[in-house]
């Protein structure tokens, strides 16, 4: 049986997510229909997971710019701006707009539609900040009924009152 998949992804700083998005690429056991990034320089994320999908895979998935900011966070806002992409990106690459990478925009609006139109379809897998889902939460409650599962990779769900 094939898993039909949204990845949520803040790709681009480290090797995890990229391990991730390959290994579902490769897979026979998964189809993954879109890849949003989230989480600082989301465009550089972006074209990140589009040279990777193109590397690794016939089967296209899109690729939709999310949420730079997020909405709450203990904290400090981080940029990775020196090695976001590095090793991946040329440097005309990373001076280049995302649309001309087939890069689309509003991760949202697409979530929120492909989740409704294809109700109990989907598993979410969410490896980042979850600002794009609680976006979308926002937006259209009724998404959260419509997966099929929801899988993450996260630090922490609760803070100790050190924070």
């Amino acid at each position: 049986m094939v898993i039909d998949v949204l990845f949520d992804t803040d790709l681009a700083s480290d090797i995890d997510d990229a391990d991730a998005l390959v290994y579902g690429l490769k897979s026979n056991d998964f189809n993954i229909r879109a890849v949003t990034t989230v989480y600082g320089r989301v465009d550089i994320r972006a074209k990140t997971a589009k040279k990777i999908i193109d590397a690794y895979t016939r089967n296209k998935p899109d690729v939709y710019i999310g949420e730079a900011i997020p909405i709450h966070s203990v904290y400090p806002f981080i940029w990775h701006t020196e090695r976001e992409g590095e090793g991946v990106l040329t440097q005309d690459e990373f001076e280049k707009p995302a649309e001309g990478f087939g890069i689309k925009n509003n991760a949202l609006d697409f979530l929120v539609e492909e989740i409704i139109s294809n109700s109990g379809k989907y598993t979410l897998v969410t490896l980042g900040a979850l600002t794009n889902i609680a976006r979308a939460l926002q937006k259209e409650p009724r998404i959260e009924r419509l997966l099929k599962h929801h899988y993450m990779m996260a630090g922490l769900l609760t803070f100790p009152d050190k924070f």
